[in-house]
């Protein structure tokens, strides 16, 4: 679920620079580049690279703004690489995200990396419970394709939804349920 809610966000990121677009009036005709992106994403022949790239395609094509796709050695190579100034964006699991902003498993030895949360303030992160999927699918309302129906089940879907149970676990300002959580609770006892 973390996966699939971390995508739909990565989503949301890419069809706001979407938004962004020329409105030269010609929607038949590319816009010049004049932005240009490095995103990094994970090998070439993984669903991250090829996904990225279509979505670039897709965001060239109506957009002032050039992605450029980099193959890399998946989550944490992006995260380091973007501490680093190499990439603009960069495709990363939510779990690794966790481990990086934690500093555990596969950054334990190198440490923490927190800037972003902190240096992207208006963002959110929303966690629901796992393994309640069906009651989750009661809160849909309605669902429309908006994007790549030829995808089938990976097509890009609006849905409303009422009264669903998620929790904000990282706020637009900077609250970390995963850090208060815990710490509240040892507080208590």
């Amino acid at each position: 679920m973390k996966k699939i809610l971390a995508l739909v966000l990565a989503l949301c990121m890419v069809f706001a620079l979407c938004a962004c677009g020329s409105s030269s009036g010609d929607s038949d005709t590319p816009a010049a580049s004049t932005v240009s992106l490095n995103v990094g994403t994970g090998g070439e022949s993984g669903t991250y690279y090829g996904y990225t790239g279509i979505l670039g395609t897709v965001i060239g094509q109506k957009t002032d703004v050039k992605l450029t796709v980099v193959a890399t050695g998946g989550s944490k190579d992006n995260l380091v690489s973007m501490q680093d100034g190499m990439y603009d964006l960069a495709t990363v699991q939510s779990d690794v995200m966790t481990y990086a902003y934690n500093g555990t498993n596969s950054f334990a030895d190198s440490g923490k990396i927190d800037g972003y949360v902190s240096e992207r303030p208006g963002a959110v992160y929303l966690a629901a419970l796992g393994g309640a999927g069906a009651l989750m699918a009661k809160s849909v309302q309605t669902l429309e394709v908006i994007a790549w129906p030829d995808l089938g089940c990976e097509a890009v879907r609006r849905l409303t939804v009422q009264e669903m149970p998620l929790t904000v676990i990282l706020d637009a300002h900077g609250g970390d349920l995963y850090q208060s959580g815990p710490a509240a609770y040892l507080e208590s006892k």
